[in-house]
């Protein structure tokens, strides 16, 4: 892939450049965020207020181009300030992390491992941000920290605002993550969040001709293993694609490999240190597990139907553009190897394996969906843009 791009083909126009600096400047707020915490102390309330009134004011002054995310952003926090956390894994995993982090004043408060049900190996970057407002506001209480994940939304729609150039393709791209990933985007869940910055990761790895692109790039790859235990293969399998699109430029590998020991002395090492089992998958017994699903037809066939009933029409329509376009090549290696490792899981799951799947196997895949969703969208709408003559 050419580095350069041909003849700036991809140059950032004027209007461009403000949403890349307001992504870019709040990417680096959230994690710079975590590594205060890590060193005892938080970035002030104000810091992201600041830069949420720059991105209105700014976004006030080309109305044109930024109403849409505007409005997505003011439909995100009425909902959310209309409504406390309710679902259990909102509550009483990710916000009450966040409150642990908010009354002890320590990023690793949970990693003395009390109420061993809330999986406190799980990673801390929404519930640093919830800590953080919390401190601005005084107190903890179940609506106002849920704003926290504005600050982790808001630059992943404005990068998906600049690599969806028209009006009308952001706005299928943005109604069609809102359909696939539902409430999830805005509940306190992280696999929505997870799912779309892996999307946009993919899609930028597919259109990586600018060094604005690769930045983002970094900020994502920091972000992907601290939304949640799965970025991690994630963060893998990109990496993967990656170095093979980059293979002849390996200055470039700095930055990706950076962030892997980032995230390893800043959460992964401290997880270990503690004792605390990661996962209840790779405990004893995991191969007889393995065996036994594995000679059973009712189960191999059980988790396969489930899956294709949550992601199989995407991979339908994904495998169908790249045949007849060679395009989605890394959006189809990340699903099709990502798929392939969720299956392992369910191999070995400890928990019965129906209830697992009907529990999980919706959100454990909107990675999957909503990549091939936003690949869809770039492949059938951007790609005819470029032919039409304004």
């Amino acid at each position: 892939m050419n580095w350069k791009g041909l003849h700036s083909m991809n140059a950032r126009t004027s209007e461009d450049k403000f949403l890349f600096w307001m992504a870019s400047c709040f990417f680096a707020v959230n994690f710079l965020n975590l590594i205060a915490w890590s060193l005892g102390f938080h970035v002030s309330p104000l810091v992201f207020g600041a830069a949420f009134l720059i991105f209105v004011l700014g976004s006030f002054l080309d109305l044109k181009k930024n109403w849409m995310v505007l409005a997505i952003v003011s439909c995100v926090i009425f909902i959310i300030l209309g409504v406390p956390l309710t679902h259990w894994d909102a509550r009483h995993i990710w916000f009450f992390h966040a409150k642990r982090i908010f009354v002890d004043n320590n990023l690793y408060t949970q990693l003395d491992n009390y109420f061993p049900e809330s999986h406190n190996d799980y990673p801390v970057l929404v519930p640093a941000i919830a800590a953080s407002f919390a401190k601005g506001l005084g107190f903890w209480n179940e609506i106002f920290p849920r704003l926290s994940i504005l600050p982790v939304l808001i630059p992943i729609f404005l990068v998906l605002r600049i690599l969806f150039k028209r009006h009308f393709s952001f706005a299928v791209a943005v109604l069609g993550t809102l359909f696939v990933s539902k409430q999830l985007l805005v509940d306190g869940y992280m696999d929505a969040i997870l799912g779309l910055y892996i999307a946009v990761a993919c899609l930028l790895l597919e259109k990586c001709e600018e060094k604005s692109e690769y930045s983002w790039l970094i900020w994502i790859f920091l972000a992907l293993p601290m939304i949640k235990n799965e970025g991690v293969l994630a963060l893998l399998l990109l990496l993967i694609s990656f170095f093979f699109i980059f293979r002849h430029r390996k200055v470039l590998w700095l930055g990706p490999i950076a962030t892997c020991f980032i995230y390893y002395f800043l959460w992964k090492r401290p997880v270990a240190i503690s004792g605390i089992q990661t996962t209840d998958l790779f405990v004893s017994g995991i191969l007889d597990r393995a065996l036994k699903r594995l000679s059973s037809g009712s189960d191999l066939l059980e988790i396969f139907l489930s899956m294709v009933k949550v992601s199989g029409v995407y991979f339908v329509a994904l495998w169908t553009v790249v045949g007849l376009s060679r395009k989605g090549l890394v959006p189809a290696f990340f699903t099709a190897f990502y798929t392939l490792a969720m299956y392992g899981v369910y191999l070995i799951t400890t928990l019965d394996l129906h209830e697992h799947l009907s529990h999980s196997v919706d959100r454990v895949l909107l990675p999957v969906n909503l990549t091939i969703l936003l690949t869809l969208v770039d492949a059938l709408l951007e790609r005819e843009s470029k032919i039409q003559v304004r």
